[in-house]
């Protein structure tokens, strides 16, 4: 994390969002039917899962913090360009080229 340029006060911040992840999936497990991982995904995956809205919004949450930080070697590219190279990828509706 710190190749992508987090700093102390960042990586509070990550810890924060996987302890509040941990949480969601303490709850999602109580909830569940049954012990096997099976019984949990089955669980998470349904209709019914209860707990959606929160691993929703903290995922927007991680997704607006991360974008802060570029990936080493990844640059962002307009949309239209690279649109046939084969060393580009989208990644959150832009174009990005890997760099190796």
């Amino acid at each position: 994390m710190t190749a992508r340029g987090l700093n102390e006060k960042d990586f509070r911040i990550v810890a924060d969002y996987l302890h509040e992840g941990v949480q969601i999936a303490l709850k999602a497990k109580a909830y569940a039917k049954g012990t096997k991982l099976k019984d949990f995904m089955d669980f998470v995956e349904s209709p019914d899962f209860s707990l959606k809205k929160a691993t929703s919004e903290l995922k927007t949450r991680v997704e607006v913090f991360t974008t802060q930080f570029p990936m080493p070697g990844v640059y962002r590219m307009k949309s239209s360009s690279f649109e046939s190279s084969k060393n580009s990828a989208t990644h959150t509706g832009a174009r990005v080229q890997h760099c190796y």
